[in-house]
């Protein structure tokens, strides 16, 4: 009886499989076993089993990449990277972004939005710290309902000041 055949791993090249009858000018890649013109059998092991980070040929690339090198994900988009230093250079050349307004930096779109929200488009009642959207210009009508203070204006007519309570 034959010993059982062991599953290649990713780092390493796969036994030979049955190799189809090759056709005039055609080999088989010892890796995958497709019939490669014998003048691009060079150019198929580059381009299908060469690994980008170490040069090793293996039968599955993909697989070998991210068992081996591609092992520190980022948080914020499917990419992996194989070192610390690659991640936090692409996470800062791909998710970092700077508030317009304050120069403040956040690696997600949401929470830039909020701190827009909250720093830049609220307003804070200077009594209960509650905040409003300064757009909805709701901070008089809180004031007055809430702590009971009318809003003043203070006009000017022909040189006499006069302050202005609203109803």
């Amino acid at each position: 009886t034959k010993p059982p055949m062991r599953a290649p791993t990713p780092h390493q090249p796969a036994p030979k499989q049955p190799t189809p009858t090759p056709k005039p000018g055609k080999a088989p890649c010892t890796l995958c076993s497709k019939l490669v013109k014998s003048r691009g059998l060079t150019q198929h092991m580059n381009m299908q089993h060469k690994c980008r980070y170490c040069s090793v040929m293996v039968e599955n690339v993909d697989e070998h990449i991210s068992e081996l090198h591609e092992k520190e994900p980022c948080e914020y988009c499917s990419k992996k990277f194989e070192s610390e230093a690659s991640l936090e250079k692409h996470i800062d050349a791909a998710h970092l972004q700077k508030c317009e307004q304050c120069d403040e930096e956040y690696y997600s779109e949401d929470s830039l939005q909020a701190h827009v929200i909250d720093i830049h488009e609220s307003e804070e009642c200077d009594i209960c710290n509650i905040k409003f959207l300064i757009a909805d210009k709701m901070m008089d009508e809180h004031k007055d309902k809430v702590h009971g203070i009318k809003t003043k204006t203070i006009k000017q007519f022909g040189g006499m000041m006069f302050m202005m309570v609203s109803d």
